[in-house]
């Protein structure tokens, strides 16, 4: 989240969980450019994509990840791809927006706007995403919050029915969770209320079924 000012709650900085759906080696891949995606589809076996883009544009991009792997002479399905989410778990979704329209009033207006003017320019993986994101202060403000990250704050079962239309629509092998409240409260309702459902529906598969291994 992008602010000024101390923590606001005490314990460790907030840090990305990676939910893997299935087995598979990680290794980081080089970008959206033109050369990241042909190191890509040559070398890797993830491509890291933001969480805020469009389901055409992600969907597009997969299709041309596979046509690169064919180039390099790989099987398509080699290729995985992990999205980026902000994860905030509460009993009732009038909770859950609540604690998000508070974190959003806490966000840095001016900072969140150099960050959207700017990223672009340096990072070609957000540029395309950020360009269909209008600049008043609201939209930016709420950006300010995840950054890339797209939104999924809301009750066990929402947060789990996301997910899975993510894995079932739109080619999404993996999720890279960055909880805006690095909090037991906010860990736990994930990991006590939407993970089970998650695999009870068979979208992941827990750690003693797949040997604690990625």
């Amino acid at each position: 989240m992008i602010a000024r000012g101390p923590r606001v709650e005490d314990g460790d900085p907030p840090r990305a969980v990676v939910m893997d759906f299935g087995l598979a080696k990680a290794m980081d891949p080089a970008g959206a450019s033109p050369a990241g995606l042909r190191f890509t589809a040559r070398y890797a076996d993830w491509h890291f994509m933001p969480g805020r883009m469009d389901r055409e544009d992600a969907l597009a991009r997969i299709d041309k990840l596979q046509a690169l792997c064919a180039t390099a002479g790989r099987p398509a399905e080699r290729i995985r791809i992990m999205r980026h989410v902000s994860m905030l778990v509460r009993d009732t979704a009038q909770e859950a927006q609540e604690v998000t329209d508070w974190l959003v009033s806490l966000v840095d207006q001016e900072m969140a706007h150099r960050y959207v003017e700017q990223i672009g320019q340096r990072i070609s993986t957000y540029r395309e995403v950020y360009e269909a994101y209008s600049r008043d202060d609201d939209t930016v403000r709420r950006i300010g919050l995840s950054s890339g990250a797209l939104v999924m704050h809301g009750t066990p079962s929402q947060v789990a029915e996301q997910i899975q239309a993510f894995h079932q629509t739109q080619g999404c092998g993996g999720v890279s969770f960055t909880f805006p409240l690095l909090h037991p409260e906010g860990s736990a309702g994930f990991t006590a209320g939407a993970l089970p459902l998650l695999e009870k529906i068979g979208v992941c598969v827990d750690a003693p079924r797949r040997a604690a291994r990625w």
